[in-house]
């Protein structure tokens, strides 16, 4: 009988580490694919060739009423931060 209850306990004991294996594994995968997720964000992101930030400025030109005409080119739309910091008037 205690042989039997020896074998439990191993069999037991080899499951736990099988299932700490499994949990570490998933967990990695996990990060890779967020890691994965991102590089694709950023291959996507044509912008980001002009830095990081780009993206965000893209977003607040386009929500700014202030333009008759949207800046054009990545030059244009770099310049737009630098007229809110002169206070320049676009109207």
């Amino acid at each position: 009988m205690t042989s039997l209850t020896d074998d439990m306990h191993i069999h037991d004991e080899d499951i736990r580490n099988k299932q700490l294996t499994l949990d570490f594994l998933e967990n990695e995968l996990k990060q890779k694919q967020q890691d994965l997720d991102e590089l694709i964000k950023i291959d996507q992101d044509k912008t980001n060739v002009y830095g990081l930030l780009m993206s965000d400025c893209l977003k607040e030109i386009q929500n700014n009423q202030q333009f008759h005409q949207k800046p054009i080119g990545p030059i244009g739309k770099m310049l737009f931060p630098f007229f809110i910091l002169l206070d320049y008037s676009f109207s």
